[in-house]
């Protein structure tokens, strides 16, 4: 609470690099098997990087804000390749919670505020070859990777970051994100797919807008992109049931359950929409087929309304009114199945 302000925290920065902040990483490695000294040193890394009320604002000449996420990329990947080797029992969530995934949980609270601080200039890393930002984010897949949603989901607090933090991943890395392999890419694709069933807004949310992010990037793609936009192809490629399940999941969930998103949740269908070809016409299908056949003209007749005027193209406008059309789509077929 005392380094709220820009001087005071630069006051303490100085203070602790580069004489201390390096003891961190190693004292990682050698108490990383000891919770109640690893999750003190990551709390204190999670509060270090948090750019709250913009405090942490160095010089334009100032490497600092790289520096400072050398050392938290040093402390992701000491203690997250521990909890990457350790197994822990599923019948105790407790021991779980506090012997990993809290672990896990602060390791990507990290991440996520050192994405959002506006202080690190990332692309440096990889003009000078510098692994830091790479060796974190793979860390903190391998973590994902290691964790079932269903693990993820069944910790709240951990869901959030979670979640999350993959945002922040799409918002400042897609082209990393679309670029690792079709595992990893699916496996983030189908825990957003998970995360869209939560009863948490705020989740369903972060949910939405990363697939926004993701599915609008290769409806964007630049010619000069075409390499990894073949890729992004190839992922899809060996997952081809989730453009489909996700267009069903997400249209199931506008018309027949309560939306209070409903504004998030319209940018990725636009998008999937654009990306499942004829695929929107067999989920349209679906839902009309399954109502009451004195209501499916009806239902038939709001479809056609949502996709008037309405192209294949993610300009402002266009997004706009599908976004206008939504809402009058939705009132429609709630009168209607009243």
């Amino acid at each position: 609470s005392a380094c709220l302000q820009r001087r005071t925290y630069n006051s303490f920065f100085e203070w602790v690099f580069p004489d201390f902040l390096p003891l961190l990483a190693p004292c990682l490695r050698l108490w990383a098997p000891n919770p109640s000294a690893a999750h003190p040193i990551m709390k204190f890394l999670c509060e270090l990087v948090h750019n709250k009320n913009q405090r942490i604002v160095f010089d334009c000449s100032s490497a600092n804000g790289i520096l400072l996420f050398r050392e938290a990329s040093a402390c992701i990947v000491a203690y997250g390749n521990y909890l990457s080797s350790i197994q822990i029992p599923n019948n105790n969530s407790e021991v779980a919670w506090t012997n990993k995934f809290r672990g896990v949980m602060l390791i990507l609270k990290v991440m996520e505020r050192t994405f959002k601080g506006n202080y690190v200039n990332f692309g440096v890393f990889q003009l000078y070859g510098d692994r830091a930002l790479q060796d974190a984010i793979q860390t903190s897949m391998s973590l994902i990777s290691g964790t079932s949603t269903e693990d993820i989901l069944s910790f709240p607090k951990l869901a959030k970051v979670y979640y999350s933090f993959v945002l922040v991943l799409c918002q400042s890395h897609i082209e990393m994100v679309v670029s690792m392999d079709s595992q990893s890419f699916a496996r983030i694709l189908l825990s957003l797919q998970q995360g869209l069933k939560s009863s948490d807004t705020a989740i369903t949310t972060d949910c939405a807008s990363s697939l926004d992010i993701i599915l609008s990037w290769r409806i964007n793609a630049k010619p000069r992109k075409a390499q990894l936009a073949q890729q992004y192809d190839q992922h899809m490629a060996e997952q081809p049931q989730i453009i489909p399940s996700l267009l069903s999941q997400l249209l199931d969930t506008i018309v027949f359950e309560e939306c209070p998103n409903q504004w998030s949740m319209s940018r990725p269908l636009l998008c999937l929409i654009i990306l499942s070809g004829d695929g929107f016409n067999q989920a349209k299908q679906q839902i009309i087929s399954s109502v009451s056949e004195s209501v499916q003209d009806k239902i038939q007749s709001a479809f056609d309304g949502l996709m008037r005027d309405v192209n294949n193209t993610l300009e402002g406008k266009n997004r706009d009114v599908f976004t206008q059309k939504m809402t009058v789509f939705r009132q429609e077929v709630k009168t209607i199945l009243v």
